[in-house]
Order: structure tokens, then C-alpha cells, then sequence
């Protein structure tokens, strides 16, 4: 029920408390796309960023809440390697579902029309983009011991995503130079991608080429940091 409400509540409240007021303010897109539209896939970012944290951290701390060591992850007969990918993965299929349902709920409450290739496309980029902050925050709950010092961490990361990688703003709006530190950002990448395929229909491949490299290789940084936390 909790899911459910999740669900079908917190797209339209994006979408209330930013697209209805940004939209205001910001008509169209530096590339003439009506407000709505543009940050559709940013919101669906944003959801999918929320799932994934609530997850991860359902996962990596929900035991430490009741006082259980960090060994009992390690109980299953498998390799760190396979653990990481584990939580990886079963972490982004349950948000990616989430995310297309979200996309479902939130196209009634935008007035431009959703191009039916927007489902298709959304979620592999999604996909990418959860693999990376997937990691990151699996880092953070390898090597933060304390839940409120992680969940400050979590609040501050957040905050970034929001403001700094393009979900509600475009980043050609910051100054020159903070603006090409921010586009460059891996994080930022994949949304980037993604709305220039939806809208301009230009595709670098630079921009998931990145991601996906620095994603791989942060799955080995966290077997080593998982390793190396359990001392094994």
C-alpha cells in the first residue's frame, strides 16, 4: 500500500511543486521545447534517484537499525563481486518499474503531448543513470557507519542532483565555466543524452560511453571497499 501511494502521490507532487511553478518562469527550453516536456525526464530521473536511495538503504542499513552486524550481508555462498552486482541490479529493476509507472502517471498532468518513444527510451537512460548513483551510494553506505551521518550525506548528495545536474535547470543557464565543469560531470551525462535524443535527435555517444566506464569500473571500487571493510 505504501509502494502504491508512493507511486501515484510523489510524481504529481514533482510535478505540482516544480513543473507548475518553474513553468511560469521558464516557458520553453533554450531549444524551444515547452517547459513540461523538457523536464519530464528529468522528473523521471528524480523519482527513479528517490527509489533508489530508499532502496539501497533498505538493503545496506535497514539491518544496523536493529543493532545486526554487517557481516550478515555476506552470509549468502557468493563472491563481494556478485554481491555488489546483486544489489545493483535488483536495486534498478525495482526503481526502473517504478519510474515507468511514474512516466504513466505523470503524462496525464502535462499539457504537451508524451511521444510514445519517451517510454522506450526513458528507461534504458534511466537505467544508466541509476547504475552510477547506484554505486555512489553504495560507497556511502560501505564506508559511512552511522545511519543519521549517512542520511545527511544522502541530503547534501540530493540537493546536488537537483540543482546541479540539469533535472529542473538547464545547466547553460550557470555561468560558463561552472557550466562545462557541470555538463562534463559523469552524473550529468546520461540526462543530457537523453534530452538530446528526445528533442534535437542528436546522439554523442561520449556521453554513455562515460558513465557506463566510470560505473564499471566504481562496481570493482566498491568489491574492493566491501572486501576490505570485512577485512576478507
Amino acid at each position: 500500500m505504501t509502494t502504491l501511494i508512493f507511486i501515484l502521490f510523489l510524481p504529481a507532487l514533482l510535478h505540482i511543486f516544480i513543473v507548475m511553478g518553474m513553468k511560469n518562469l521558464v516557458v520553453v527550453s533554450l531549444n524551444n521545447v515547452p517547459y513540461d516536456l523538457w523536464v519530464f525526464p528529468g522528473i523521471i530521473f528524480l523519482f527513479s534517484l528517490s527509489s533508489m536511495f530508499t532502496i539501497i538503504y533498505r538493503d545496506m542499513f535497514g539491518f544496523r537499525v536493529y543493532n545486526q552486524s554487517f557481516n550478515l550481508l555476506t552470509l549468502a555462498p557468493k563472491s563481494k563481486f556478485h554481491l555488489i552486482i546483486s544489489i545493483l541490479a535488483s536495486s534498478i529493476i525495482e526503481s526502473i518499474i517504478y519510474a515507468f509507472l511514474a512516466m504513466i502517471v505523470l503524462s496525464f498532468f502535462i499539457d504537451s503531448s508524451v511521444d510514445f518513444s519517451f517510454y522506450f527510451i526513458i528507461p534504458v537512460f534511466t537505467t544508466l543513470f541509476l547504475l552510477l548513483i547506484g554505486n555512489i551510494v553504495i560507497t556511502l553506505s560501505i564506508m559511512i557507519e552511522r545511519v543519521s551521518s549517512f542520511i545527511y550525506f544522502i541530503i547534501i548528495f540530493f540537493i546536488f542532483m537537483i540543482l546541479g545536474t540539469g533535472i529542473i535547470v538547464e545547466l547553460d543557464f550557470f555561468p560558463v565555466g561552472i557550466s562545462n565543469v557541470l555538463k562534463n560531470n559523469p552524473i550529468s551525462m546520461p540526462l543530457i543524452e537523453l534530452r538530446n535524443l528526445l528533442f534535437t535527435k542528436n546522439v554523442d555517444l561520449k556521453f554513455v560511453v562515460i558513465p557506463l566506464a566510470v560505473s564499471i569500473f566504481w562496481i570493482f571500487l566498491n568489491t574492493a571497499l566491501i572486501k576490505k571493510k570485512l577485512k576478507q
